[in-house]
């Protein structure tokens, strides 16, 4: 086999072992992809819409680092009636279209060689393709983590990768903008209305995430004008139209506060076994619950904001204009995330001339062949969905965000 040939089946096997990584995106995205169009009518793969993570895979034989995503409108008009004139009362079919960008990624790793191998005894070149693959699955979660919450929040544990907002390279490593959840969006627990009572009360130390949220989140979503369409992930669902279901992800901090508030907690993790038994899909392994059709998981690098910590907010006006609340004295906020389908977009373009690969993985000795450097490529950007509705309102298209003042 050529060189070329065989780099290129190296590179296409560690796409293949990143996409098995249980990262979050991956496991959000259905089990199928589906032809659409591309701007440009030219064609691309995509996840189908049911799924919270729309992933697009194939950019990577055009040229251009943007792709777009078009909805159409339904019909609300009223209807013409008996022998009226017919003639002007069309309706027009309207569209929205949502833009996003992709970038080129590279992460690179180095060990000393010689005397340092002879003290491990076993061969450090191997170390970096595991490490790489592990790195590249970490930072997907964090980026997908942040644009569905539409904040990065303030911890900044040591196992985090991606910076605080306030770094210098933060936006470029996002590719795409953060944006706060839409008013319509963005839910909050017990009785607070805002995080700085600009809007109904103040978030305080006693608004923590109890079983009387969910039902009125439920009841929000299921009153809301254009809300965010149900999940399926793939033909393992036998009711996605029967019985809908919503995912959701909330921290560690949130799940204590929930299972503390509620002496049902075990019926409800036995909704999540009953509800999501025959699925064959990798989300529905491990601790969950479920509630009002909602399905809660873990997730475990937590959206926070701290007493004092500046928190973005979207104006109740129809553009999303976006302002700063802070989070009073003595409480600490965790935010939560509900996703139906079509919530987050990825996409992935080509490191290799006429699209043969994804990812472009390769390695040289340097210094006098003393160190051995490693390095992966990749050409990628996620993105929150959003779209203008047919009043011309915006709106996050399949994510829903909730704060909570958690116990500490």
């Amino acid at each position: 086999m050529p060189s070329d040939s065989r780099q290129i089946l190296a590179d296409r096997i560690i796409f293949g072992e990143c996409q098995k990584q249980h990262s979050l995106p991956n496991l959000l995205t259905a089990d199928a992809p589906s032809m659409i169009h591309k701007k440009g009518d030219l064609g691309k793969k995509q996840t189908p819409p049911s799924a919270p993570v729309v992933q697009i895979n194939d950019l990577s034989k055009t040229h251009g680092n943007q792709v777009s995503v078009t909805i159409i409108h339904d019909l609300v008009e009223k209807p013409s009636m008996g022998l009226k004139k017919r003639d002007g009362y069309e309706e027009d079919i309207s569209e929205a279209t949502f833009e996003m960008k992709i970038d080129q990624y590279h992460k690179a790793t180095k060990v000393p060689l010689m005397i340092e191998q002879q003290k491990v005894g076993f061969n450090r070149k191997k170390l970096g393709r595991p490490l790489l693959a592990a790195y590249h699955g970490n930072l997907t979660d964090e980026l997908a983590l942040t644009h569905l919450a539409g904040s990065r929040g303030t911890d900044n544990a040591s196992d985090r990768i991606l910076p605080l907002a306030s770094d210098v390279d933060f936006n470029t490593i996002m590719v795409n903008p953060v944006t706060p959840p839409t008013f319509d969006r963005m839910f909050y627990c017990g009785d607070a209305g805002s995080i700085d009572g600009s809007t109904g009360s103040a978030i305080d130390a006693a608004d923590v995430f109890t079983a009387a949220d969910t039902r009125r989140f439920k009841q929000q979503l299921e009153l809301m004008s254009n809300p965010p369409q149900p999940v399926s992930l793939g033909a393992s669902d036998k009711s996605p139209g029967t019985d809908p279901m919503y995912v959701a992800f909330i921290t560690p901090k949130m799940w204590t506060d929930y299972e503390a508030s509620s002496s049902d907690f075990q019926t409800y993790i036995s909704n999540a076994i009953k509800r999501t038994t025959g699925f064959n899909h990798p989300l529905f392994k491990g601790e969950m619950f479920m509630k009002d059709n909602i399905l809660f998981k873990r997730y475990l690098k937590p959206v926070s904001f701290n007493a004092g910590d500046t928190v973005q907010v979207s104006n109740d006006d129809d553009s999303a204009s976006v302002s700063g609340q802070v989070v009073p004295g003595g409480v600490t906020v965790n935010r939560g995330i509900i996703l139906g389908g079509q919530a987050l977009a990825m996409a992935y373009g080509s490191v290799l001339p006429g699209g043969m690969g994804n990812f472009k993985m390769d390695g040289e000795l340097f210094d006098q062949k003393a160190w051995w450097r490693q390095w992966m490529d990749w050409i990628g950007g996620l993105a929150k969905i959003r779209f203008k509705n047919n009043a011309g309102r915006m709106n996050d298209y399949g994510v829903c965000c909730f704060d909570a003042a958690v116990s500490t």
